[in-house]
Order: C-alpha cells, then structure tokens, then sequence
C-alpha cells in the first residue's frame, strides 16, 4: 500500500504526518518532532523544556532538529521559544521577517506576549514527568 494512500486516525494531524513516514528523519528528530507534538495551540515550549523532557543536554541540538523539520508547520516548530520567554530562532535566522512570522502564528494560536515578543508565562508548556 502506498504511503498516500494510509488513512491515519489519530485527532492530531503533527503526529499522523509523523507517523506516516513520508519524510526521512533521523532517530533525534523524530524524537523532538514527536515530543514537540505534545505542545497544544495556544501553548509554546523552551528548546530547554524540550531538550530536557527528551534526556537531551544540548538545547542547540534540539534547535537544529526543529530547523529541519520538514513538516512545518503542521509539526509545530513555531511553538518552541528561548528559555527567557523571548520568540527565539526560527528558520535560521534570529530577526526579521521569518521571526515577525513565527510571533504572527503564535499570536493567531493564542499565545499572549508583549510588544518585544515575550511570551506570557502562563502560555509556556511544561511537559508532564513520571519523574
């Protein structure tokens, strides 16, 4: 059967892209981009959370695999901010209109910042431990 052809079931369509195996991702990415789909609208997460919720050290390293992400934005890379609560990297860049477009998808998911792109506290995603 042809990957096109799969009918995925699942109310989240991050994790039915994931899951269907179109792209190749290697085993770091799928584990961030997977993690990442936890993330509901409205919520954003840190690259530290997130590194952190996957036993990973290097915050960098999981900025990297969300540069990659080929399913953007279906798999929300867009949600994951700077442990500051300032909008971070997206797309490889640090400014400009690539970030005014990351603030502007966050903005329409409801995540509340201010005026230089802090993101409200209330709106940071903590990921759920058995720890």
């Amino acid at each position: 059967m042809a990957l096109s052809a799969v009918v995925l079931s699942s109310k989240n369509p991050a994790k039915d892209l994931l899951a269907s195996g179109e792209k190749r991702l290697s085993a770091f990415q799928h584990q961030v981009l997977s993690a990442l789909c936890q993330v509901p609208p409205g919520k954003a997460t840190t690259y530290k959370l997130l590194a952190d919720y996957i036993g990973c050290k290097s915050c960098q390293a999981v900025g990297q695999a969300l540069r990659r992400n080929p399913y953007a934005p279906t798999v929300p890379c867009h949600r994951v901010v700077a442990h500051s609560g300032a909008v971070g990297g997206f797309g490889g860049t640090r400014c400009g209109a690539k970030i005014d477009a990351k603030m502007k998808l966050l903005r329409q998911e409801g995540v509340l910042m201010d005026d230089n792109g802090h993101i409200d506290t209330n709106c940071i995603y903590k990921f759920e431990t058995n720890a």
